[in-house]
């Protein structure tokens, strides 16, 4: 795995790297300290994780945005300020970044940083039953979006979801509200005896009474509520794993809610 601190300040970069070493100590770590010894960096090494300081000098959003979109996709990238301004959720966003850490660094939550991002580096199996096409196309399209590197395998109704999940390796079964030849509760219940390691998911309505440990009866881990977004996606990994759950996440979460409540009052307005 290789690594890349873009930080001008000493003392920042050396807890990084005492974390690092703690954490992964086979990777490959370069450490730069400004903008022009940034970009050759990335474009020599094309780093797995890229802790990148907000004001580092000599460096610009397009310059990160650019990189991101050419080679560095499937980067996973933490910014590290001094303070947090106005709106960083969306300058985060827009860097694809996995979260921001505050000044001074603690090791122990660069640790739980440094987990998780080591996560998102690997290839996930996503196995998503659900019958129709639509929703199905739609639902790609959300897992694409995610933090997450998902390889999505769909399964039309129940049975052939079990027999995917009985013959291959599976790290997130997500089972719609409605299966063919099968509650979606059974489906679960038959991937779960199994004995896979996937976590599984339940699809409920929006306004169904439902809850974890209701669910867990049945071999599932958590659910989601329709619609879900990839930041839902996102919530669920990062719980069901036990992983670091970013302030980001947080951030995204609540503006995703004033998106959909200013659609709602929108169309109550029409």
């Amino acid at each position: 795995m290789n690594i890349l601190i873009a930080d001008p300040d000493e003392e920042t970069r050396l807890t990084l790297l005492e974390a690092i070493v703690a954490v992964l100590p086979n990777a490959s770590v370069r450490v730069v300290i400004n903008g022009f010894e940034l970009q050759r960096a990335i474009a020599e090494i094309s780093p797995d994780i890229l802790f990148i300081d907000t004001i580092l000098p000599g460096t610009n959003a397009d310059m990160i945005t650019t990189w991101r979109t050419t080679s560095g996709v499937h980067s996973v990238i933490v910014l590290v300020a001094d303070l947090l301004v106005a709106r960083w959720s969306a300058i985060a966003r827009r860097l694809h970044a996995y979260d921001v850490l505050l000044k001074p660094l603690g090791q122990r939550n660069v640790r739980h940083v440094l987990q998780a991002a080591a996560f998102l580096c690997r290839d996930l199996t996503l196995l998503f039953v659900e019958p129709g096409s639509k929703t199905r196309q739609v639902a790609q399209h959300i897992f694409a979006a995610t933090s997450f590197r998902f390889r999505v395998i769909e399964a039309k109704d129940g049975r052939s979801a079990v027999k995917a999940a009985a013959t291959q390796p599976i790290d997130l079964v997500v089972i719609g509200p409605s299966i063919p030849d099968m509650p979606p509760s059974e489906v679960a219940c038959r991937i779960d005896a199994h004995g896979t390691s996937a976590r599984i998911v339940m699809v409920v309505g929006r306004n169904d009474d439902t809850s974890a440990s209701k669910l867990s009866l049945f071999g599932a881990n958590t659910f989601l509520r329709l619609p879900f977004t990839p930041t839902d996606i996102d919530r669920v990994v990062y719980e069901t794993y036990g992983l670091w759950q970013p302030y980001l996440l947080e951030a995204l979460r609540k503006e995703d809610d004033r998106h959909e409540d200013g659609v709602a009052a929108a169309s109550i307005a029409r």
